[in-house]
C-alpha cells in the first residue's frame, strides 16, 4: 500500500496526511543523458494531479477548487531520478476531507486507493464491453478493491464487485486516464507506471501500456462479426442505399427490438427489384454494426449504423 505518514502540527491545526506516490515513464525519450521530453512528462504529472484533485473534490462534495482547498490539499514533486523518468510525489491533505460520499475509507490512503480502484474497475469493465460481453456491477462495502467473476458456463458474462461510489468516481477520471495513455506511442514512451511508495512491502501499481491506450481512447469502428436480424425499412433512399430500419427481431443485445436505426446496404447488393420487396415489409438480413466506443459513457458502446451485408431471399415471405 502507499506509504502513509501522520503528523500532528499543533493542537490547533488539523492533522496532515501524506501519501507517497512514485511515477515512472519509460521510453526512448526518457533518459537523463539526452534530457526528458517535457511535454510527455508534464502531461502525465498534470493528469495524475487532476485525477487526485477530482477524488478530493468528490470526497468533500465540491465541484471546484477554492482558495481554502488549495491550503488543505497539495501535491508536491519531491525528487526526480534515473530509471527512465522516475519521480517521487507526495499527496498532502488535512483531516478535514473526511468523506461525504462512500469511498474506500477503511484504508487511510484514500486518494491513492480511490484512483487505483477506479482504474481497475474501468479496465475490467471496458475490456469486457469491447469484447461484447455483458457486465453486471455490484457495489458492496465488503470489497476492498475490484474483484471480477466470469460466468463459467458461457464465459461471456462478467460480474464486478466493487466498493460503493467507485463506478461513479471512475467515470470522472476517464479523461485523465485517457490523457496519460495517449502519451504511449511505443517509441518515445513505452509505458507509464504509477505506484505507491516502493518502501512498502507490497506495491500497488497502475500500469499503462499500448493496450490501455486502446481501452481509454474514444473511436468509431465496424465490427467484423456478422449477426442476423429481422426488420422493416421505414425510410429509404435507393440512390444512396441507405435509410432507417425498424428492428423486429435481433440476436445481439446492443440492437434493441422496436428501435429504428440508420442503415446502409453494401453496394454489391444494389437491386431495384429487391429494394421494392424490402420497403415496409419485415425481412431477415445479415448485418454488421458500426459503433461508437466511448469509455466516458455508462453504456460504453453506441450503435451508429447497421450495415446490411447479405440476405437470403429463400427466407423472405411475400
Amino acid at each position: 500500500m502507499a506509504n502513509y505518514n501522520e503528523t500532528v502540527v499543533s493542537e490547533e491545526l488539523p492533522v496532515k496526511y501524506i501519501e507517497d506516490i512514485q511515477i515512472r515513464i519509460s521510453g526512448q525519450q526518457m533518459n537523463k543523458a539526452e534530457g526528458y521530453n517535457l511535454s510527455e512528462v508534464l502531461a502525465t504529472l498534470s493528469s495524475f494531479e487532476n485525477a487526485s484533485k477530482k477524488v478530493y473534490l468528490s470526497l468533500v462534495g465540491k465541484s471546484k477548487f477554492s482558495y481554502e482547498d488549495k491550503e488543505d490539499f497539495t501535491i508536491r514533486l519531491m525528487d526526480v531520478s534515473e530509471g527512465s523518468f522516475l519521480s517521487e510525489c507526495k499527496i498532502i491533505y488535512s483531516s478535514v476531507i473526511i468523506p461525504l460520499v462512500p469511498v474506500v475509507v477503511e484504508n487511510k490512503e484514500v486518494i491513492w486507493n480511490t484512483v487505483k480502484a477506479s482504474y481497475d474497475f474501468l479496465k475490467a469493465k471496458l475490456s469486457a464491453k469491447r469484447e461484447g460481453k455483458e457486465v453486471s456491477v455490484n457495489q458492496t462495502a465488503s470489497e476492498q478493491g475490484v474483484n471480477v467473476y466470469v460466468d463459467r458456463n458461457t464465459g461471456d458474462n462478467l460480474t464486478i464487485n466493487v466498493y460503493p461510489g467507485i463506478p461513479e468516481q471512475a467515470l470522472k477520471l476517464v479523461p485523465e486516464f485517457t490523457r496519460i495513455s495517449k502519451q504511449i506511442d511505443g517509441q518515445k514512451v513505452n509505458s507509464i507506471e504509477l505506484s505507491s511508495s516502493e518502501k512498502s512491502e507490497q506495491k500497488d501499481v497502475i500500469f499503462f501500456d499500448q493496450q490501455d491506450k486502446e481501452i481509454f481512447s474514444k473511436r468509431t469502428f465496424t465490427e467484423d462479426r456478422i449477426f442476423s436480424l429481422k426488420g422493416k425499412i421505414i425510410d429509404g433512399a435507393y440512390s444512396k442505399l441507405s435509410g432507417r430500419i425498424e428492428v423486429t427481431e435481433t440476436e445481439t443485445d446492443l440492437v434493441q427490438v422496436g428501435n429504428s436505426y440508420r442503415f446502409t446496404v453494401n453496394s454489391n447488393l444494389r437491386s431495384e427489384v429487391i429494394w421494392k420487396q424490402m420497403f415496409l415489409e419485415e425481412r431477415p438480413y445479415y448485418c454488421k454494426k458500426r459503433v461508437e466506443y466511448d469509455p466516458s459513457c455508462e453504456e460504453v458502446l453506441k450503435i451508429l449504423e447497421i450495415i446490411i451485408v447479405d440476405w437470403d431471399e429463400n427466407k423472405w415471405v411475400s
